[in-house]
């Protein structure tokens, strides 16, 4: 599918390879749980395979996810609580050329950038503090009390009105609102994988939803026969030493006011 989507956007975009904003340019490739397609202005649950178009913005609710396929073989992988506008995207020559832009307003996102048109796609990632420019990349954007861009692998540039910064692989940026991008950090998470997780529309499945309760059976104490005398078998001359409960009331060391009884539960033990 993704093939088609690229021959068909390339052929309406033939000339000058500007942008058109009736053309698909991508597709749903995993959607789990709830997750929402803006299209001409309506919010409408997203499917899986429905065309991805410019213009069109991608949410996502709580305990959901989303990987949206574009025509140049660009991944976005968008986490929970996540929300992004393809704002413009450029095809054939002109991806190489020209600058696309994806516009993220929340959340956390993984971008990795496709190569389908001859060179990579010239492709930027906005937020509300800075610009990320890439370079060929795998890299993730996300929002905390500082937005971070963290470079996976490649190179990509973090810049907005007060400078620009670049980060080494496995850093992170701050792009502050109120000065130059910096702050190079170790980057703190393990890189967001989005894949199809149950069925389309459900929520990701949990380690819960395996667990099932184990029973153990537990041997029974030996039957003791009635017809036979308690200590059959001992040697009189050499019995065994007396044992006293030391939480038998009767023996002074506990009395029933200071230690709870229990019932005795069936000799099954059921382990959730």
């Amino acid at each position: 599918m993704r093939r088609i989507l690229a021959t068909a956007a390339a052929t309406a975009l033939l000339a000058g390879g500007a942008p058109a904003s009736a053309e698909p340019v991508g597709f749903v490739a995993v959607s789990n749980g709830d997750v929402q397609l803006q299209q001409g202005g309506v919010w409408q649950a997203a499917s899986r395979d429905g065309e991805v178009s410019i213009g069109d913005a991608i949410r996502t609710g709580t305990d959901s996810s989303a990987k949206i396929v574009l025509v140049d073989d660009t991944l976005l992988q968008i986490d929970e609580e996540t929300e992004l506008r393809i704002e413009t995207f450029h095809v054939g020559d002109a991806a190489t050329r020209d600058v696309s832009i994806v516009r993220q307003a929340r959340g956390r996102l993984r971008t990795t950038v496709g190569d389908a048109f001859g060179g990579t796609t010239k492709l930027e990632v906005h937020i509300p503090t800075a610009a990320i420019g890439i370079k060929g990349t795998d890299f993730e954007v996300v929002e905390g009390t500082y937005w971070e861009a963290c470079l996976l692998s490649g190179g990509i540039r973090v810049s907005n009105g007060y400078g620009a910064a670049e980060p080494a692989p496995g850093e992170c940026l701050y792009a502050y609102p109120d000065r130059a991008p910096g702050d190079p950090h170790p980057n703190p998470r393990v890189p967001l994988e989005v894949s199809e997780a149950g069925a389309p529309g459900k929520p990701p499945l949990r380690a819960t939803d395996f667990h099932e309760p184990i029973q153990v059976q537990v041997a029974a104490p030996p039957a003791v026969d009635p017809q036979q005398p308690p200590h059959a078998g001992v040697d009189p001359a050499n019995p065994p030493p007396a044992v006293v409960d030391p939480y038998d009331s009767t023996t002074g060391d506990a009395s029933e006011d200071e230690l709870p009884t229990f019932d005795v539960p069936e000799p099954v033990l059921d382990l959730q």
